[in-house]
């Protein structure tokens, strides 16, 4: 059992021994249904939280809004592993970072807004864009108000 240092992430403080990692138990997570290892439940559980990317959802008091993001959270397939789609993303990353060191350099003086803090909205637009395209959308366009 590893917990990250965090006794309510272990298994043993809900009852469970080392014994019942290889029992099934029944499960309905997206992405994974039917009976499966106790030690594959954890493992999941532990990939989604206690991993680096972290989500706050809780707060939200609708109970099916805060369902629906556990549901898209909990899918083994919520965030990219693949190799070359994490290059991608990367790839946008390092475009929007060039691009904003260029406008800084080309226009000193000029008052301007970057993207600090809001590097995960480059993914998620490109993201949001790339599946509309698969839905059939030929343009998109995307405006900033005044103030």
């Amino acid at each position: 059992f590893s917990s990250g240092g965090v006794p309510e992430l272990d298994p043993r403080q809900h009852g469970f021994t080392e014994a019942d990692l290889d029992r099934e138990f029944p499960i309905d997570f997206p992405g994974s249904t039917g009976s499966i290892p106790l030690r594959d439940i954890v493992g999941a559980l532990q990939r989604t939280y206690c991993g680096k990317a972290g989500f706050e959802y809780l707060h939200i008091s609708d109970l099916r809004k805060t369902e629906w993001l556990r549901g898209r959270i909990e899918d083994p397939a919520f965030l990219p592993s693949a190799r070359e789609k994490l290059l991608d993303v990367y790839r946008s990353l390092c475009k929007a970072d060039t691009f904003e060191r260029f406008l800084g350099a080309k226009f000193r003086t000029t008052k301007r807004f970057g993207c600090d803090g809001g590097e995960a909205a480059i993914a998620g637009v490109d993201a949001a864009i790339a599946r509309a395209v698969e839905l059939g959308v030929t343009e998109v366009v995307i405006g900033m108000p005044h103030r």
